[in-house]
């Protein structure tokens, strides 16, 4: 398991950010994403969301809400409600 530092130094570099944050569109737009994997996702931008450059913030910002508004849609395609 990462220790609190590498998470940091992890997330803390833009260009890893960016791709994240596009991993996680291409979950999000995908129907057949596990619960599994959307809740990994999610943790991972939460994550980001603490350490990321401040530049970058307002944009994870939004992705987070986005996430929250987009799982609900994904409650009929996992069963549940």
């Amino acid at each position: 398991m990462a220790t609190q530092t590498e998470i940091k130094e992890l997330y803390s570099n833009e260009d890893y950010c960016k791709e994240e944050l596009l991993r996680g569109r291409a979950i999000m737009g995908n129907k057949d994403t596990t619960r599994k994997e959307w809740s990994a996702m999610e943790a991972s931008i939460q994550f980001m969301y603490l350490y990321c450059p401040i530049s970058m913030q307002g944009i994870v910002h939004g992705m987070l809400l986005e996430i929250t508004m987009r799982e609900k849609y994904m409650y009929p395609i996992w069963g549940t409600a």
